[in-house]
């Protein structure tokens, strides 16, 4: 979110082919990308989140391990839990999705 413009902080995921690419801009800081590798099986989707909500995400499972993210399509909630390492942290988080 270092990249984000900062009002929005929006930060756009696009997913498919077990990748998952981060895209964010501003006029003020420039923009930022970075891929990760997923394990994502269904047909890709672009979608955008405020990104200091992911991180107070992160952050409320002690930033370690892996997080599924379910989605249903670009316009509905995005539901984070925590998976693997942090599987014992009961933690729900609901997103809600923003233009990107």
């Amino acid at each position: 979110s270092q990249f984000a413009d900062s009002k929005s902080n929006s930060v756009k995921f696009a997913i498919g082919d077990n990748a998952l690419k981060l895209t964010t801009s501003s006029v003020d800081s420039g923009s930022s990308e970075d891929t990760l590798e997923v394990s994502y099986a269904s047909a890709p989707i672009t979608i955008g989140f405020n990104g200091a909500y992911l991180i107070d995400f992160c952050k409320s499972i002690g930033g370690a391990g892996e997080i599924k993210v379910s989605l249903k399509d670009a316009q509905s909630a995005g539901l984070l839990e925590p998976e693997g390492d942090n599987r014992p942290v009961n933690v729900k988080y609901v997103l809600m999705p923003m233009r990107c």
